[in-house]
């Protein structure tokens, strides 16, 4: 029997959650694992009390904290400074945990020796709770995959309580996308472990802050162009070029919606673009490659002067 059995703190961070919070919380009581302890923070929900009155209802089987309105970002971080385990996670009141989640995440730390961010797959369910999709990580390298396919859902990871102290909390000026602006600090100074496993249902519904927070997109746009010049060729899969990783990022941002991030990729791109060209670094089938790529690129007017100038530069090689 593994000595490894640390405390893992399960934090539920709620704003008028009455709809789903119970399905929530009996998820984290299902726990595999025992070594647990739940914390419910109530975010100033406005619904007559009805969310304090599922969370009091369990009585000690979890730790209520109610607080003045302030945001994900806020709730989360009085949850981890209340929190006693040594490994956070996050729990959100209208997703579940599958029984194993903490119990499988534990075993794998353990192989790590205790010091990795573990996150795992996870479904999408609809407001009734039926399945309506699996979202599994492709990529290697972990910053690649949050820029190229958003695969790091909050409520499937398992973290250091200590990182935190180390790099600080989530950002409060950030009302939906604190998460991702996290991964990608986590992801500067500490390993990241994939397991292919689905351990989460998230659930999809209409009132999800990115659907319902007007300024969704703003704070994609800037989390995006803040984190590009962030990366390295180390970051890339052995079949990338910086030029070819910015001009599929440009594509992706532009389908996204986020055109400001779209715009600055494609600059980007185009710099490295023309270095690799001058430099001669490319070979004409890697440049073939990257012809083909910009041929089937989505289909915008940035994308399309992007193909325009590179087309130009291509023909002096034949």
């Amino acid at each position: 029997m593994s000595s490894f059995s640390p405390l893992v703190s399960i934090i539920i961070p709620v704003y008028n959650g009455s709809d789903y919070l119970r399905e929530a919380i009996d998820s984290a009581l299902a726990q595999s694992y025992g070594n647990i302890e739940i914390l419910v923070v109530n975010d100033g929900s406005r619904d007559e009390g009805k969310t304090e009155a599922i969370a009091i209802s369990y009585g000690d089987k979890i730790r209520y904290i109610p607080k003045q309105n302030g945001g994900v970002a806020s709730a989360l971080n009085l949850g981890i400074r209340e929190m006693t385990g040594e490994y956070f996670t996050w729990l959100s009141h209208d997703d579940l945990y599958y029984p194993a989640k903490t119990e499988e995440q534990v075993r794998l730390l353990e192989e790590a020796g205790g010091d990795a961010v573990v996150y795992s797959d996870y479904e999408y369910i609809d407001p009734s709770g039926n399945y309506l999709g699996t979202k599994m990580a492709k990529s290697s390298g972990v910053k690649y995959s949050l820029i190229m396919e958003g695969t790091i859902n909050g409520c499937t990871v398992m973290i250091p309580r200590r990182y935190f102290d180390e790099i600080g909390l989530f950002d409060l000026a950030l009302r939906t996308t604190q998460d991702f602006d996290m991964w990608f600090r986590l992801a500067e100074h500490y390993p990241f472990l994939h397991q292919a496993k689905v351990l989460v249902k998230s659930r999809v519904h209409p009132n999800q802050g990115s659907l319902t927070i007007p300024t969704h997109i703003e704070e994609q746009n800037d989390l995006y162009v803040r984190t590009l010049g962030t990366f390295e060729e180390k970051d890339l899969p052995d079949t990338d070029t910086m030029a070819s990783f910015y001009l599929k990022a440009a594509i992706r941002f532009v389908s996204m919606g986020c055109n400001q991030a779209a715009d600055h990729s494609a600059s980007m791109f185009w710099s490295a673009f023309q270095r690799d060209c001058i430099g001669k670094r490319l070979s004409h089938l890697a440049l073939f490659a990257v012809y083909r790529l910009l041929r089937t690129a989505y289909r915008s007017t940035r994308v399309k002067k992007i193909i325009k100038r590179a087309n130009k530069i291509l023909t002096s090689f034949n």
